[in-house]
């Protein structure tokens, strides 16, 4: 999926398009999409839930805050988890 961004903003003759996914691909690691998206949501965290930091990486606002709702769901299970044992 990345590979076929990668490659669509490089088609574009749009500079800051091409930045744009030189980042992405740094932030994967070269590890795959789900590597790139935890990168996105941790730095969406560091800057405060920021909308500036949504805008600069062309993020939808709602998909992440369905992410941080997961999240918290998963660390909830995790938590009831760990008290039983």
């Amino acid at each position: 999926m990345f590979n076929d961004l990668q490659s669509q903003y490089q088609a574009n003759a749009d500079p800051s398009e091409a930045k744009l996914a030189d980042q992405l691909l740094k932030m994967s690691e070269g590890k795959g999409d789900h590597i790139l998206l935890l990168r996105l949501y941790e730095g969406w965290q560091r800057s405060d839930y920021s909308r500036d930091y949504l805008e600069a990486y062309r993020l939808q606002p709602k998909a992440l805050k369905f992410v941080r709702d997961v999240k918290k769901q998963l660390e909830k299970v995790m938590s009831l988890r760990r008290d039983r044992r």
